[in-house]
């Protein structure tokens, strides 16, 4: 995976998750920090709303989940630089952006990658999946509806968002019995 650089020891340590839950029979989870740092060879230089210089505005740090290592759920902390605009009327203000992050979620496109896998090749539940890859189960969730959508094998309600998308390919609709397409009698 491009678009880093470790920067420093990883660092491991055990997280109880099972506060106040019912199975307090679980044990810990093993946690691997790695520090890193965005490479970015394209250092931004000016500001994207007004086109005034911009200034270096300190260092954002951000937790991403990536692909677990045995047991133990793996974390980058990942280290990148904040901006701010010159211009005393604009003052805008972001970080570099995090190029292997998936846009939705706090994880890694290969651990994305590796929860889509696990949904389409196993036979397996969306929470077993969710303890597998070690991420909450509504990434999973969205994970295997985006999945879901994508491949057209997925039935929505005529009142979703997705009914009048003519890119969906969707059979008889479960919630009112007729076809998304057509009008309800």
């Amino acid at each position: 995976m491009n678009g880093f650089v470790q920067t420093g020891d990883s660092v491991e340590s055990f997280r109880d998750f099972n506060k106040n839950k019912k199975d307090q029979n679980e044990p810990k989870m093993k946690m691997i920090r790695f520090p890193v740092k965005v490479l970015n060879p394209e250092k931004p230089v000016f500001c994207p709303e007004c086109g005034a210089f911009l200034k270096k505005d300190g260092i954002a740090h951000s937790d991403v989940f990536h692909l677990p290592y045995g047991h133990a759920r793996t974390v980058l902390d990942v280290e990148r630089q904040r901006y701010e605009c010159t211009n005393p009327n604009c003052r805008v203000s972001f970080s570099e952006e995090i190029p292997f992050k998936d846009p939705k979620h706090k994880v890694t496109k290969a651990l994305r990658t590796y929860i889509e896998d696990l949904l389409s090749e196993t036979v397996i539940t969306l929470k077993m999946t969710s303890k597998i890859a070690h991420v909450h189960k509504n990434i999973v969730k969205e994970s295997d509806k985006e999945r879901l959508i994508k491949d057209g094998s997925v039935f929505f309600p005529c009142s979703s968002k997705y009914a009048a998308d003519q890119s969906v390919s969707a059979d008889l609709c479960f919630s009112c019995r007729h076809y998304p397409g057509a009008s309800a009698q």
